[in-house]
């Protein structure tokens, strides 16, 4: 029984040159896929947030850091995208927040419009706190009279303006301020 014959086929049923090509397609499709699972980038992981918990008026950066994080990527902070993304190394990279009103969001990293991770209730943005007053002095003023009063208390807001109203008081029937 021969092998090859006169034809070139292998056994009197297969062509030669087509077994040679057939096995290097068999040998090269572990190899491709090898190389492939070996040199790939891996998805990139969000492993925290700093700061967890911002106001609503800040304007401010996060420091995420994670693994594999590159600059091709995109943030997006509920569903807002992040103003930038700043990648210092594979592991940490800084991200202006966008405009967000008080609430909890999940912060997304996208490669184009695929998304690669997710950080669920990762951001909590809280109201801005209100103004407060502690004292005016001084405390009463004499109507008709040019005076000044000084207000103290904490986060007031630049451009700000008081106005005062005069309100009846029955027992002593002197006018006071009201804010």
């Amino acid at each position: 029984v021969q092998v090859i014959d006169e034809e070139g086929r292998i056994f009197g049923k297969f062509n030669l040159v087509d077994v040679v090509i057939g096995v290097v397609l068999l040998g090269v499709i572990p190899i491709v896929y090898g190389a492939f699972v070996l040199f790939r980038t891996p998805d990139p992981v969000i492993q925290s947030i700093e700061p967890n918990r911002v106001t609503v008026d800040s304007v401010g950066m996060l420091r995420l850091t994670g693994m594999y994080l590159s600059p091709s990527l995109r943030v997006v902070i509920g569903d807002r995208p992040a103003e930038s993304f700043l990648v210092e190394s594979q592991t940490s990279a800084e991200v202006r927040l966008p405009d967000l009103s008080a609430g909890t969001y999940d912060v997304v990293l996208l490669d184009e419009a695929l998304e690669l991770t997710r950080l669920v209730s990762a951001l909590v943005v809280e109201p801005a706190p209100a103004m407060t007053i502690s004292s005016i002095e001084p405390a009463y003023v004499l109507e008709g009279e040019p005076g000044s009063l000084r207000i103290h208390g904490e986060r007031f807001q630049p451009y700000l303006r008081a106005r005062f109203v005069p309100e009846f008081v029955p027992d002593n029937k002197k006018a006071s301020a009201a804010i």
